[in-house]
């Protein structure tokens, strides 16, 4: 299946059950890992968001909710607690797929912290934004703006395995993804079961068409995980693209049984309809 095929199937399941962790846009680096595990890698600031107006985005929210964020956002400015009104302004934004202006007021509101919750509570609502952003440049200054939070984090604990690997993933738009791929197997080598590491590397794996790789990857994660459907999901793409067909159909036609989720049972069929037309 084209990469582009690919790309897309993975990003209409990611966004349709929520748990989408790969960055959407990709770049290009001539550098290679030491092992090739990974050959091309999926590559606001404040004044942009401070001129930018809710009306951009009033088709998404409501007029309780603008009514909301206009109080949350004079109690954020004027009142002490702001990290309470950031909060209650992230919540609201959430709710519209708003991801960067939750971050925004979060990394605000964090900008002077110490404490490591809050630290790794501003990186990951960065993380989040920068997850889903569209835009090359938007993608990459959020990951910046995660990657600094981040890197706070893990001066106060260095075995973090959670920020760790989405330190690394943040640099898959960076002029140094390798470093991003290094970060996320340091992870393994002391967290061999570790399965966000798991499920990113074999997500790389895939994006740079190393199917036998991801194949590892995701066998292992569904080992430790059997009910990980969108890992399987994945594992049946990529025996797909290693010639296992046969174990793809069997996979994905046993998804189709099990799954939870409707959108992850219709995404199953409609990848089976592919493999057997």
């Amino acid at each position: 299946m084209p990469k582009t095929q690919i790309f897309i199937f993975l990003t209409a399941i990611c966004l349709v059950i929520g748990l989408f962790q790969l960055p959407k846009v990709i770049v290009k680096t001539q550098t290679k890992t030491l092992d090739n595990d990974i050959k091309d890698v999926s590559t606001s600031n404040a004044q942009e968001h401070k001129t930018k107006t809710l009306a951009e985005h009033s088709p998404k929210l409501s007029q309780t909710d603008l009514r909301a964020i206009a109080l949350f956002k004079q109690n954020f400015y004027t009142k002490n607690q702001q990290t309470i009104w950031a909060d209650s302004l992230a919540s609201v934004f959430r709710k519209a797929n708003m991801w960067d202006s939750a971050a925004y007021y979060i990394g605000v509101a964090s900008e002077k912290a110490t404490e490591q919750m809050q630290l790794l509570k501003a990186a990951n609502a960065y993380y989040d934004a920068f997850s889903f952003a569209i835009q090359p440049n938007k993608a990459k200054t959020l990951a910046q703006k995660a990657r600094a939070f981040y890197q706070k984090v893990l001066d106060k604990d260095p075995n973090l395995a959670e920020a760790k690997v989405k330190l690394g993933m943040t640099y898959t738009v960076s002029e140094n993804p390798v470093q991003g791929i290094l970060l996320i197997k340091e992870v393994l080598e002391k967290e061999p079961n570790n399965t966000l590491a798991l499920m990113n590397l074999g997500l790389l794996s895939m994006q740079s068409k190393q199917y036998d790789k991801a194949v590892e990857r995701f066998e292992k994660l569904v080992a430790i995980e059997p009910k990980n459907f969108e890992a399987k999901i994945y594992l049946a793409e990529s025996y797909a693209n290693t010639n296992k067909k046969q174990k793809a159909i069997d996979l994905l036609k046993k998804i189709q049984q099990e799954a939870p989720e409707a959108s992850l049972r219709v995404a199953a069929a409609d990848f089976l309809k592919q493999l057997t037309p």
